[in-house]
C-alpha cells in the first residue's frame, strides 16, 4: 500500500491499541486493512509507555484547577464519585451553581488525579474526602484533573 498511515485507537478506558487498522491509498483508491485478532491482542499497550501517555494526555488533557472560597462560601461546591473501594477513579459528578467549583474551571466529568499535590491513585472514597476537607481551613484547594475529551 503506497502512502498509507497507521492509526492507533484509544480504548474507552484510555488504553491505546497500536496499529489496529491501516488506512491508505493504493492504485484502486482508499483501502482498509485490519490486523488479525492475535496481533491486536498483543498490540494493546500498558499505561507506562511514554508515547501512549502523550497520546492519552492530548485526548484527555491534565490541568490544575484552583478553587478559592469567598468570604460567604462554606464549601467548595462540588461532589464526586469514586475511589479504589468503589472501583472508579474519583470523578466530579455535581457542582453547586455559583460555588467556588462553578466559578473555577472545574467541570462535571473531570477525573480528580491529585488534591494539593497528593495523588489519589490508591485512595478510597473516604480518603479523598479527607484530602478535600483538609483544604477547607485554608479556603483554597488545587485539584489536578484529567478533562474528558469532547
Amino acid at each position: 500500500m503506497n502512502g498509507g498511515i497507521q492509526v492507533d485507537l484509544i480504548t474507552p478506558n484510555g488504553g491505546v491499541v497500536k496499529d489496529r487498522h491501516s488506512y491508505g491509498l493504493d492504485n484502486t483508491g482508499f483501502t482498509f486493512q485490519e490486523q488479525d485478532s492475535d496481533s491486536w491482542d498483543k498490540s494493546t499497550t500498558d499505561e507506562s509507555d511514554p508515547e501512549d501517555n502523550m497520546i492519552r494526555n492530548q485526548l484527555n488533557p491534565v490541568k490544575d484547577v484552583l478553587l478559592v472560597m469567598g468570604e460567604n462560601d462554606q464549601r467548595f461546591g462540588f461532589s464526586f464519585i469514586g475511589g479504589t473501594d468503589e472501583g472508579l477513579r474519583p470523578t466530579v459528578d455535581e457542582m453547586l451553581p455559583g460555588s467556588p467549583a462553578d466559578r473555577a474551571d472545574l467541570e462535571v466529568g473531570d477525573e480528580i488525579i491529585e488534591v494539593n499535590g497528593n495523588t489519589l491513585e490508591s485512595a478510597t472514597h473516604a480518603e479523598v474526602i479527607t484530602h478535600i476537607q483538609q483544604c477547607v481551613k485554608s479556603r483554597t484547594i488545587c485539584l489536578r484533573v484529567k478533562r474528558k475529551s469532547m
